[in-house]
């Protein structure tokens, strides 16, 4: 009996490092598709672009548009100004996805969290009933 007992610790400790590590892996795979689509570093698979990359063309034209403005050519700074917008409102809706992702992602482990705290909460109130009737 005392082998069968260690034998089934042993077999339930490696059971319960797999799942660990299953865990670990997946939120890795995720904290790298976050990253991909901050830094720009991977090709996106969703066909999303990245939040860095937007930014820097919206410097760029900014910049663009500063010396326009600096040389009196008001309608050329107008357009760089107009393509500023449009890179800055991609940059927005890209880090909306990305919190959103975070977000829901947050959620879900809030609402696993609270419903194990639940059962945990109901058995140790049977098992006290339990005690008490005895």
């Amino acid at each position: 009996m005392g082998r069968t007992f260690v034998l089934l610790l042993l077999l339930a400790l490696v059971a319960y490092i797999g799942y660990n590590q299953w865990k670990m892996d997946r939120m890795n795979r995720e904290i790298e598709a976050i990253t991909s689509r901050v830094h720009g570093t991977k090709p996106n698979p969703s066909g999303k672009s990245d939040l860095v990359t937007p930014l820097a063309k919206a410097e760029l034209h900014a910049r663009k548009a500063k010396e326009m403005i600096r040389k009196h050519r008001s309608a050329e700074a107008e357009k760089e100004l107009d393509y500023v917008l449009k890179n800055l409102e991609q940059a927005n809706g890209v880090s909306k996805d990305i919190v959103g992702e975070g977000a829901r992602y947050l959620g879900k482990a809030r609402e696993k969290a609270i419903s194990l705290l639940q059962e945990t909460w109901k058995e140790m109130s049977q098992d006290t009933g339990k005690k008490l009737r005895k």
